[in-house]
């Protein structure tokens, strides 16, 4: 793990957790992995009428900062 990139959080849907121009990897519900997407080119939020929840992040870790 670098300096920068911090443990996995788990996450059940809502707004953001991290400013927009935060770089995170996610791990969508079926173990789907986007990694060094910025924070506001995701969907936060869960809807399991979509998809059944495939694209919902059920966790995240920080990459980089905005600053970095």
């Amino acid at each position: 793990m670098s300096p920068q990139e911090t443990e996995w959080i788990g996450w059940n849907g809502g707004s953001a957790p991290v400013a927009g121009d935060v770089m995170v990897e996610v791990s969508f519900r079926y173990g789907k992995r986007v990694v060094r997407a910025q924070g506001d080119s995701l969907r936060w939020s869960h809807d399991l009428y979509d998809a059944y929840g495939a694209d919902d992040i059920v966790a995240y870790r920080i990459i980089a900062t905005g600053s970095g």
